[in-house]
């Protein structure tokens, strides 16, 4: 008899690698022959493997009483709640099943835009964008673009924003920005 046991992370940020442990057991009194591991990530992509999302490892004989620790890395690749399902089969039909659910924790910065809603002709104005990270994780090369509207005249922007008047957009970036912190 094959047991199978799988443990992940609860949670883990786009981007980041994620390992799933298995744990193969063989419960019987026998030698099991021919046992592989096989993987099923997401169809949806939120996990991805260089090799695709049908994933197959092969360990052979395992003998009874012993067990077989291997981990399988992943990509966190969407944001979202995503499940790998592992299954574990031998030769004579002995197989189980297990599964984990991990949650991607995308980016998730809200944006706060001040100014006044109204200008009169030949009036300067001046707005701002307040960009908090709203994650237990920092953001990393973040941007705001802001669009000058046609009828508006771009005069200056703080905190290194660039000005393409070809496209009439303002672009900042943030390299970092803290859990729970605010960029003007």
């Amino acid at each position: 008899k094959l047991r199978l046991e799988m443990a992940g992370p609860e949670e883990a940020k786009m981007g980041q690698q994620v390992a799933y442990r298995y744990i193969v057991t063989n419960d019987g009194s026998g030698d099991a022959q021919d046992v592989f591991i096989r993987t099923l990530l997401p169809e949806e992509g939120g996990l991805t493997h260089p090799a695709g999302r049908d994933l197959e490892y092969e360990i052979g004989t395992l003998p009874a009483g012993q067990q077989r620790e291997i981990v399988l890395s992943v990509v966190a690749a969407a944001a979202g709640e995503h499940m790998a399902q592992a299954e574990v089969t031998g030769s004579g039909g002995v197989k189980d099943q297990a599964a984990w659910r991990t949650n991607i924790i995308g980016a998730q910065l809200q944006i706060v835009r001040r100014g006044p809603k109204r200008r009169f002709v030949g009036r300067t104005a001046t707005y701002e964008n307040i960009v908090s990270n709203e994650t237990n994780f920092d953001a990393v090369d973040a941007q705001v673009t802001e669009f000058v509207p046609e009828g508006m005249d771009f005069i200056s922007a703080t905190k290194g924003g660039q000005y393409d008047p070809s496209t009439r957009k303002v672009v900042w970036r943030i390299n970092r920005l803290a859990p729970d912190q605010q960029e003007l």
